[in-house]
């Protein structure tokens, strides 16, 4: 099943992860277009019907809603999505229901975890000087919906994280959520120094930091790792980075 749903509305985009399974909840994340700002909303998911790929959002505001969407000077929209995309086609359509009677149409893309493909792979050092691209924020965005944290240190905090590369860009790495991560902007930059690396396991995908590193560093990083939906996404680009010159495989420092 893809991990996530791209809603074109006419105001801003919004990313929207496929529930794997009947859930109470969604958290979508929205870039409004006019002013820049990323919000999250808390959707009562309704009507699940995965098997014929469909399901209903409520917006309501809750305790879980974002600030952001309830200051007065934001014009907000509360209602419901009727949401249906075709998997093979990677496009849908979302009918957006307001509570005051406005009704409105949107585009879905469909975005896949694709990893990079192996003929592309360039035998490059994984080391990157951080260099912000267009389709970065989009990338960003769509982190934020799949990952919410750092997947190493937990944090939440929007400002403070970035979407990194598991194959950099320079070495045949696609902009694509089957290829990115999102990291402390601190972690970021290490992780493209080859400060610390992945090293790929059958359930897991441990951190390995470098001698290099602060003993701070170390202690954060010491026994970390990927798990769950993260490392079934990024897993094939993880073992693709692990064989690049300072990716720390076999015959690395």
């Amino acid at each position: 099943m893809p991990d996530l749903l791209n809603i074109h509305w006419p105001y801003g985009e919004e990313y929207v992860p496929i529930p794997a399974e009947r859930t109470p909840t969604i958290t979508t994340v929205e870039r409004w277009r006019q002013s820049g700002t990323n919000v999250t909303y808390t959707a009562r998911l309704e009507h699940p019907d995965l098997e014929h790929h469909r399901f209903v959002l409520r917006y309501v505001r809750d305790d879980n809603t974002d600030p952001e969407v309830l200051d007065p000077d934001n014009e907000v929209l509360w209602g419901r999505s009727e949401i249906a995309w075709k998997p093979r086609l990677r496009t849908g359509t979302a009918v957006w229901f307001d509570d005051d009677g406005t009704t409105f149409k949107a585009p879905i893309d469909v975005l896949g975890g694709e990893a990079p493909v192996t003929d592309e792979f360039r035998d490059v050092s994984v080391i990157v000087k951080v260099k912000y691209r267009p389709g970065q924020q989009a990338l960003r965005n769509q982190l934020l919906c799949l990952d919410g944290c750092c997947v190493i240190s937990g944090e939440r905090q929007p400002a403070a994280l970035e979407a990194a590369h598991v194959v950099p860009v320079k070495a045949g790495g696609r902009e694509v959520i089957g290829n990115a991560i999102l990291l402390r902007a601190d972690l970021h930059r290490l992780f493209d120094a080859a400060q610390f690396w992945f090293q790929p396991a059958a359930d897991r995908a441990v951190v390995m930091p470098s001698e290099r590193l602060s003993q701070s560093y170390r202690d954060l990083l010491g026994g970390k790792g990927l798990t769950g939906k993260t490392l079934e996404r990024v897993r094939q680009s993880l073992v693709l980075r692990f064989g690049l010159p300072d990716g720390h495989g076999p015959g690395g420092a």
